[in-house]
């Protein structure tokens, strides 16, 4: 049996977070999209691109792990499940209930994750301080599929990872997450210095940002780049 990595999506799930009408505390968020999917996430604090496809299965097995995790905590014997904010793992922005599929859907389908934001999030969703969610979750090395979940689900970001998900709010790193522009200028900043490190090798911007990443100037700057997703 493999061992198990952590994946933290240096993005988002496509679209913008959008509170329920009233003042209800409740979401039901798109968690990861349906189908092919290729995120650039943290993974032991180094990018990397996993390649997957989303499928119900990985919904109906995850959700199973969730109730186990709540049903453990209800009786005492371990934390409650939570997400947090920009993958810190400090307080909690929300407490997760189920994890559903809901069909192939681009934008409103794939595995979607339902619970409660607490009222500090759900005031910092509708004053336009986070507009996304960003997954976190166990993957196997050997075939890159989501394999279970832990008490931390992801937490609210501003940038998404994935191409498609869509997003939490108002309007709208251990493992692996989607990669965000930060508060660098884009001239001098990390996306800037990668795209001229790679200029010439034809590469995608996901094997461009990986490849920068792990030479040690591209390595420093990149932690300072992830940092500023929450800005």
């Amino acid at each position: 049996m493999n061992d198990l990595f952590t994946a933290r999506a240096s993005s988002a799930t496509a679209a913008p977070i959008a509170l329920p009408a009233g003042n209800s505390a409740g979401y039901d968020i798109q968690w990861i999209p349906p189908g092919y999917q290729e995120p650039v996430c943290f993974v032991n604090g180094q990018p990397r691109q996993l390649k997957f496809t989303c499928r119900a299965e990985h919904a109906g097995k995850l959700n199973a792990q969730l109730q186990k995790l709540l049903s453990v905590a209800e009786a005492g014997n371990g934390d409650k499940p939570y997400t947090d904010y920009n993958h810190e793992d400090n307080e909690a922005s929300s407490r997760p209930v189920r994890m559903y599929w809901a069909g192939n859907d681009p934008k409103k389908g794939g595995i979607r994750l339902v619970g409660k934001w607490t009222s500090k999030a759900r005031t910092a969703i509708s004053d336009g301080e986070w507009s996304r969610f960003s997954p976190q979750w166990e993957f196997d090395p050997a075939t890159e599929e989501p394999t279970s979940v832990g008490t931390n689900l992801g937490g609210l970001v501003n940038n998404a990872a994935f191409n498609g998900i869509q997003a939490v709010a108002r309007k709208a790193g251990s493992a692996a997450a989607p990669v965000a522009a930060g508060s660098v200028p884009e001239s001098d900043g990390f996306i800037a210095q990668a795209k001229a490190h790679s200029a010439g090798r034809n590469l995608s911007d996901a094997d461009t940002i990986i490849a920068f990443a792990r030479t040690p100037e591209g390595s420093r700057l990149y932690q300072q780049y992830a940092k500023t997703m929450r800005k």
